[in-house]
């Protein structure tokens, strides 16, 4: 800044008086160069410190306090940079005229409202980027917040109709209780495991598959039960947890001819899940439980604008279809 402004007014000056830069003698351009170099800097320093204080003082930025900010900063400028130039002439032994006055101030004062307006934009832009930033972040707090209250809300519906199955199980067969105890173990385990963080579609289905068995225990005995899981791509990942809300909502429905269909085809990084029961007459479709609102929240957490989900009562039937698009 110093330089550039020793540079304008040597040009400004040296074309009025047919003097060159060069001719000078070597002792006064040092002491010219090495002066505005020191006065670029304090002023630096001063600048940075108007615009903190102003910051400080106010919460938001208007016109008016732009132009006090600019009316401050010309202030401060002047009075910096004229006892400047009686110090740099009062090195080298020469006097300060009119002209020496008045062309430092006119060419010294747009150079600084330019520098002003660099400093205070880019403080403008540091502001609004942290803002940005903090408000991502909360944004961010609230939506895992939210996340794991829908899985904590998932968690003892689960294990109460758990601990009733084996409850009627101890009853019949003390052999077959193990074995649903060990199978949900199995099921606790991955739930405490796999968190919020997409997990391999097959670890995912070998977790449905042994829920889809768990439910199995505590069905009705004509339940009629058709899975039908297609090749699976490697490379698909989802969210663990995001298909048994349908199967489970399934389970819990099922009537008339006891028909219980479940569909799963991924490929491409598209995902279609379809689970379809038969439903009596006159028996509830359980299409808005607190599982199927909790399951929709999570997709639109998880998965904005990329899933659709869509059920529906046909032909004494009811039908959950859920596509997902698995690619980021």
């Amino acid at each position: 800044m110093g330089l550039l402004i020793y540079a304008s007014i040597v040009a400004v000056n040296d074309s009025a008086i047919g003097i060159y830069w060069l001719q000078r003698p070597t002792r006064q351009i040092v002491i010219e160069v090495v002066s505005c170099i020191v006065l670029g800097l304090v002023y630096n320093l001063v600048l940075h410190g108007i615009i903190h204080l102003a910051s400080k003082a106010r919460k938001a930025i208007s016109p008016r306090t732009i132009l006090w900010e600019l009316l401050i900063v010309v202030v401060v400028s002047v009075l910096i940079f004229n006892p400047g130039l009686y110090l740099i002439h009062y090195l080298f032994g020469d006097d300060v005229d009119t002209r020496d006055l008045v062309i430092g101030n006119v060419l010294v004062v747009p150079f600084i409202l330019i520098q002003y307006l660099i400093v205070r934009g880019y403080r403008v832009m540091k502001s609004y980027a942290e803002q940005q930033l903090e408000l991502e972040r909360v944004a961010n707090n609230q939506l895992q917040t939210e996340l794991k209250f829908l899985k904590s809300q998932y968690h003892p519906h689960f294990l109460f109709n758990a601990l009733n199955t084996v409850y009627f199980q101890m009853d019949e067969s003390v052999a077959d209780a193990k074995k649903t105890i060990e199978r949900l173990s199995g099921l606790l385990r991955y739930q405490l495991n796999e968190h919020q963080h997409p997990v391999r579609l097959s670890a995912e289905v070998d977790y449905l598959e042994n829920f889809v068995a768990f439910m199995k225990e505590r069905a009705n005995p004509r339940l009629k039960l058709t899975v039908k899981i297609e090749a699976l791509s490697p490379d698909i990942k989802v969210y663990p947890l995001i298909l048994q809300p349908l199967v489970e909502n399934a389970f819990k429905y099922v009537g008339g001819d006891y028909e219980l269909m479940i569909s799963l085809e991924a490929s491409g990084g598209y995902l279609r899940f379809e689970v379809v029961n038969s439903i009596g007459s006159g028996q509830p479709a359980g299409g808005t439980g607190i599982g199927l609102a909790n399951l929709r929240r999570r997709l639109e957490l998880l998965y904005p604008g990329r899933f659709e989900l869509v059920t529906g009562v046909a032909n004494d039937r009811y039908e959950a279809s859920l596509k997902l698009d698995t690619i980021r």
